[in-house]
């Protein structure tokens, strides 16, 4: 859980992998908004709430905290926490963009793409805004 400058709290979670060479792979699955407007009847999430979406730079600072707490780079993003990222399109993009920016300046590494099962029905409204590599 990490704390807000409001003092609202949304899940981050970090999951590391070491493959057979030892190289870790660690992905942060982080939130784009505080609680889900959806109220999805299997989610716990929905049950608490709606408060707000989430701006850019308190996404990017989920992956920056995943990346203190681990003490190795976050090689893969998904937007799997709390919200749903299509409801919160230009801040989830604007994320997106800061970090693969960041990640521009690494050499063989994979850059972030956004996973989340309602982009499926939303394929359409992401394919205008890119070419459709990262869906």
């Amino acid at each position: 859980m990490i704390k807000l400058e409001d003092n609202r709290l949304v899940e981050t979670v970090g999951m590391p992998v070491t493959d057979d060479k030892g190289s870790v792979r660690l992905t942060a699955c982080v939130s784009s908004q505080v609680g889900c407007p959806l109220r999805c009847s299997f989610c716990a999430t929905g049950k608490g709430g709606f408060a707000r979406n989430l701006k850019a730079h308190e996404i990017v600072e989920q992956v920056l905290a995943i990346e203190e707490v681990f003490n190795n780079r976050v090689t893969n993003v998904v937007f799997m926490g709390m919200g749903e990222p299509m409801l919160n399109l230009k801040e989830v993009l604007a994320a997106h963009r800061c970090l693969n920016k960041k990640k521009e300046s690494r050499e063989n590494e994979d850059h972030v793409k956004l996973i989340k099962d309602y982009m499926a029905r939303n394929e359409t409204e992401l394919s205008k805004i890119y070419d459709g590599s990262y869906v």
